[in-house]
């Protein structure tokens, strides 16, 4: 297990946590004031920074990244902010914010990466948040 602002490298690509907010305003998803967190919850803003490392052309996407929390859920991410999907070529930086929406004060959340969520049973790497 890996923790925030500990670069995790894998296949020569250089991940890292550098950031991680709590927050009930909706401003921190958008300015529309309409996106709001269920009741009991609150958003988690991660920021992740990928730099490709290696001598291939790599794709990203925030459907690579689960949250854990300590009810023994894992959920997808709700919003984005700068981090959809795309390429990295060598030498590529990214640099983005993941939001989830977990219980308030849960001091227990984990960031699971996977190569394919679709098919991958098990994260490649975890970050403890």
């Amino acid at each position: 297990m890996f923790n925030l602002n500990e670069t995790v490298i894998v296949n020569n690509i250089n991940y890292t946590v550098t950031d991680v907010q709590h927050s009930n305003n909706p401003a921190t998803v958008n300015n529309s004031g309409f996106t709001k967190p269920i009741e009991g919850n609150e958003f988690v803003l991660v920021t992740i920074k990928i730099e490709n490392k290696s001598d291939k052309k790599i794709s990203y996407s925030s459907f690579n990244w689960k949250m854990q929390n300590s009810l023994g859920q894992e959920t997808d991410a709700k919003y984005t902010k700068d981090f959809d999907s795309g390429e990295l070529l060598k030498s590529g930086i990214k640099e983005g914010i993941i939001i989830f929406e977990q219980p308030i004060g849960d001091g227990d959340l984990k960031l699971n990466f996977y190569n394919n969520t679709l098919f991958d049973d098990s994260y490649v790497f975890q970050i403890d948040l």
